[in-house]
């Protein structure tokens, strides 16, 4: 997190072991996280499980588990936001 409380990609949505997440519990989330290969994806539903090491989002697809090391942005966002970004 940076001095402005911010974390390093700038969402508001902090990446490492805070109340942060904990607090979003329940809430439609885009999470964006590093995956095998180099290369990042977004696990785009509802947050339905926060521990001290991973995330569980809820996506159209099932469950998706995402590290918390793996995490580099998050963001809270009403379906209809989140819905169209998925279609993009």
């Amino acid at each position: 997190m940076g001095a402005d409380g911010r974390d390093d990609a700038g969402t508001g949505v902090g990446t490492d072991r805070d109340d942060v997440w904990l607090a979003r519990a329940g809430q439609r989330v885009v999470v964006r996280h590093r995956i095998a290969g180099g290369g990042l994806t977004d696990a785009l539903g509802d947050l339905v499980g926060v521990t001290d090491v991973a995330l569980v989002v809820r996506t159209r697809r099932g469950d998706v588990r995402v590290l918390r090391s793996d995490v580099v942005a998050g963001k809270v966002g009403t379906e209809d936001v989140l819905e169209l970004l998925h279609a993009l």
